[in-house]
């Protein structure tokens, strides 16, 4: 290879180098992007999959509860609705959407 031809494979390389770089300048560049890496691979190698597991299995028991917890409200405000019992505080608003889960939707 000739000192021309290494000159313009050099400027090949710089010019892929600079455009894979501009790509990632959301990240702060090519250096940041890979030491951003290092740190999320060195931290998540402080977790255990076992810790993980064990909390989504906690998450999971809880939202089990809730919903049984959910279902039974729910059931007692229809009892109390077809049987015509008189609400328990003065004042209280008939609110049938009291008990329905909460909107998804973003504000």
């Amino acid at each position: 290879m000739g000192g021309n031809e290494m000159r313009e494979a050099i400027e090949r390389i710089l010019s892929a180098h600079e455009e894979v770089d501009r790509r990632f300048s959301l990240f702060g560049g090519i250096g940041n992007l890979v030491s951003m890496y290092e740190q999320i691979k060195f931290e998540l190698e402080r977790v255990s999959l076992q810790e993980i597991d064990g909390l989504c299995t906690e998450v999971k028991q809880a939202i089990e509860s809730l919903m049984r917890i959910d279902s039974e409200c729910r059931k007692v405000r229809k009892l109390k609705l077809v049987l015509g019992a008189p609400n328990g505080r003065e004042g209280e608003a008939n609110n049938p959407q009291s008990c329905d889960p909460p909107s998804t939707e973003a504000a």
